[in-house]
Protein backbone atom coordinates (compact mmCIF):
# COMPACT_ATOMS: atom_id res chain seq x y z
CA UNK A 1 0.00 0.00 0.00
CA UNK A 2 1.44 3.18 -0.59
CA UNK A 3 -0.31 6.92 -0.11
CA UNK A 4 0.32 10.35 0.77
CA UNK A 5 0.20 12.24 4.10
CA UNK A 6 1.03 16.10 3.89
CA UNK A 7 2.65 17.63 1.03
CA UNK A 8 5.77 15.99 1.45
CA UNK A 9 6.08 12.50 3.20
CA UNK A 10 5.10 10.01 1.19
CA UNK A 11 3.60 6.33 3.60
CA UNK A 12 3.93 3.13 2.50
CA UNK A 13 3.96 -0.59 3.39
CA UNK A 14 6.30 -3.36 2.85
CA UNK A 15 5.71 -7.39 1.60
CA UNK A 16 7.33 -7.62 5.27
CA UNK A 17 4.48 -5.47 7.14
CA UNK A 18 6.99 -2.75 7.99
CA UNK A 19 5.12 0.46 7.85
CA UNK A 20 7.61 3.34 6.40
CA UNK A 21 7.42 6.78 5.95
CA UNK A 22 9.75 8.73 3.89
CA UNK A 23 10.45 12.68 3.62
CA UNK A 24 10.65 13.23 0.13
CA UNK A 25 11.99 17.12 0.28
CA UNK A 26 14.76 15.69 2.42
CA UNK A 27 15.11 12.34 0.61
CA UNK A 28 15.00 10.96 4.72
CA UNK A 29 13.71 8.02 6.11
CA UNK A 30 11.36 9.35 8.71
CA UNK A 31 9.88 6.19 10.27
CA UNK A 32 9.41 2.60 10.11
CA UNK A 33 7.22 0.76 12.57
CA UNK A 34 6.39 -3.34 12.18
CA UNK A 35 3.21 -3.78 11.29
CA UNK A 36 2.86 -7.21 11.68
CA UNK A 37 1.29 -7.43 15.08
CA UNK A 38 -1.89 -5.56 13.77
CA UNK A 39 -4.34 -8.37 11.61
CA UNK A 40 -5.08 -5.21 8.42
CA UNK A 41 -7.94 -5.79 6.32
CA UNK A 42 -6.96 -6.50 2.86
CA UNK A 43 -8.13 -8.09 -0.58
CA UNK A 44 -7.13 -10.61 -2.81
CA UNK A 45 -7.55 -11.86 -6.38
CA UNK A 46 -6.01 -14.19 -8.62
CA UNK A 47 -3.97 -12.74 -12.02
CA UNK A 48 -3.81 -14.98 -14.65
CA UNK A 49 -0.73 -14.88 -16.41
CA UNK A 50 -1.00 -15.90 -20.73
CA UNK A 51 0.98 -18.62 -21.92
CA UNK A 52 4.16 -16.64 -23.67
CA UNK A 53 4.76 -20.04 -26.58
CA UNK A 54 2.08 -21.91 -28.35
CA UNK A 55 1.27 -25.32 -26.25
CA UNK A 56 2.06 -23.72 -22.96
CA UNK A 57 -0.43 -23.41 -20.48
CA UNK A 58 -1.68 -19.41 -19.28
CA UNK A 59 -0.45 -19.86 -15.11
CA UNK A 60 -2.24 -18.22 -12.36
CA UNK A 61 -0.60 -16.44 -9.02
CA UNK A 62 -2.94 -15.69 -6.24
CA UNK A 63 -1.84 -11.81 -4.98
CA UNK A 64 -2.77 -9.68 -1.42
CA UNK A 65 -3.49 -6.27 -1.74
CA UNK A 66 -3.67 -3.74 1.22
CA UNK A 67 -4.20 -0.81 -1.22
CA UNK A 68 -7.96 -0.05 0.67
CA UNK A 69 -6.77 -0.18 4.28
CA UNK A 70 -4.63 3.16 4.30
CA UNK A 71 -5.53 6.31 3.57
CA UNK A 72 -4.91 9.79 4.64
CA UNK A 73 -7.45 12.65 6.09
CA UNK A 74 -6.44 15.97 7.34
CA UNK A 75 -2.97 14.72 7.96
CA UNK A 76 -3.74 11.77 9.83
CA UNK A 77 -3.05 8.09 8.10
CA UNK A 78 -6.49 5.85 9.00
CA UNK A 79 -5.07 2.22 9.00
CA UNK A 80 -8.23 0.01 8.66
CA UNK A 81 -8.07 -3.53 10.89
CA UNK A 82 -9.92 -6.26 11.16
CA UNK A 83 -11.22 -5.39 14.34
CA UNK A 84 -10.13 -1.74 14.73
CA UNK A 85 -9.74 1.44 12.63
CA UNK A 86 -6.12 3.00 13.97
CA UNK A 87 -5.35 6.74 13.30
CA UNK A 88 -1.42 7.70 12.79
CA UNK A 89 -0.65 11.45 13.13
CA UNK A 90 2.61 12.50 11.70
CA UNK A 91 4.67 14.79 13.78
CA UNK A 92 7.26 17.43 12.85
CA UNK A 93 11.15 17.16 13.67
CA UNK A 94 10.44 19.65 16.72
CA UNK A 95 7.42 17.51 17.99
CA UNK A 96 9.29 14.25 17.91
CA UNK A 97 12.75 15.95 19.39
CA UNK A 98 10.57 17.49 22.40
CA UNK A 99 8.51 14.33 23.13
CA UNK A 100 11.49 12.14 23.22
CA UNK A 101 12.58 14.76 25.61
CA UNK A 102 9.57 14.66 27.92
CA UNK A 103 9.88 11.03 27.67
CA UNK A 104 13.58 11.08 29.41
CA UNK A 105 15.24 9.58 25.70
CA UNK A 106 17.13 11.88 25.61
CA UNK A 107 20.46 10.10 23.54
CA UNK A 108 17.30 9.82 20.95
CA UNK A 109 16.07 13.08 21.03
CA UNK A 110 19.99 14.59 20.45
CA UNK A 111 20.30 11.81 17.78
CA UNK A 112 17.27 12.76 15.80
CA UNK A 113 18.21 16.14 15.87
CA UNK A 114 21.43 15.84 14.97
CA UNK A 115 19.80 13.97 11.54
CA UNK A 116 17.36 16.09 10.92
CA UNK A 117 20.25 19.20 10.71
CA UNK A 118 22.88 16.86 8.91
CA UNK A 119 20.05 16.21 6.11
CA UNK A 120 19.05 19.90 6.31
CA UNK A 121 22.72 21.04 5.26
CA UNK A 122 23.12 18.16 2.86
CA UNK A 123 19.87 18.93 0.69
CA UNK A 124 21.04 22.90 1.20
CA UNK A 125 24.39 21.93 -0.38
CA UNK A 126 22.26 19.84 -2.83
CA UNK A 127 20.19 22.58 -3.74
CA UNK A 128 23.14 25.26 -4.19
CA UNK A 129 24.95 23.00 -6.44
CA UNK A 130 22.06 22.68 -8.86
CA UNK A 131 21.25 26.56 -8.50
CA UNK A 132 24.93 27.91 -9.08
CA UNK A 133 27.00 25.23 -11.05
CA UNK A 134 30.84 25.62 -10.23
CA UNK A 135 32.32 26.49 -14.10
CA UNK A 136 35.04 25.00 -14.96
CA UNK A 137 37.91 27.24 -17.22
CA UNK A 138 38.80 24.49 -19.59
Amino acid sequence: ALDWIGERSLVYLTVTNEFTVVDTVMMTLVERLDFSGWKLVYAEFTLQIPAVTKGEAATTSQCTTFQNSIRTSDGRLLVLCQEELISISLLGTRQRVEALEDDGEWLEALALALDHYEATVQSLEDKRRVTHPVSRGY
